[in-house]
């Protein structure tokens, strides 16, 4: 989905949730698809959502639905409170709000990750994906699967 798009679907989920006073934002993050940030109040030790935010790099490569679902799961987030976590209070916003309350992408694939990382470690071998990298270490790396030395591709 293109940024601009994603960001306009977004926002309009977050005003039809009574969430148009919070922030969004991008991030840089090529761990996770999307957050939601809170803060504490210094004075009243009440935690509050701050603002919700999504992946730059990784939102491209996700269709419609993928950021719907995900952009749900941080409303719900935002509406369910820091503390309600991924708890059943968490789930049964997200199922009022219209969402899957699974954390269907529990973690960013090293197959995404590779599309917007600068180093891809590959086995020599088998050429499957082992790590990515943002920086090339010089250091030497073991193929998991087979013990041979993997490669390490500058991807950008």
């Amino acid at each position: 989905m293109e940024i601009v798009a994603a960001e306009r679907f977004v926002k309009s989920l977050m005003r039809d949730n009574g969430l148009e006073s919070l922030p969004f934002a991008w991030d840089r993050a090529v761990t996770s698809y999307g957050r939601t940030l809170f803060v504490r109040d210094r004075l009243t030790r009440e935690v509050s959502a701050e603002k919700i935010t999504l992946s730059k790099p990784l939102i491209p490569f996700l269709d419609t639905e993928q950021v719907h679902e995900i952009a749900l799961h941080e409303i719900g987030h935002a509406l369910a409170g820091y503390y309600a976590a991924h708890g059943p209070e968490w789930r049964s916003i997200v199922r009022q709000i219209g969402g899957n309350p699974q954390r269907t992408y529990d973690a960013v694939s090293l197959e995404d990750r590779a599309k917007v990382s600068k180093y891809v470690i590959r086995c020599a071998t088998t050429d499957k994906i082992i790590a990515v990298r943002q920086r090339s270490t010089g250091m030497l790396y073991l193929c998991n699967c087979c013990g041979r030395p993997a490669k390490v591709i500058a991807n950008r």
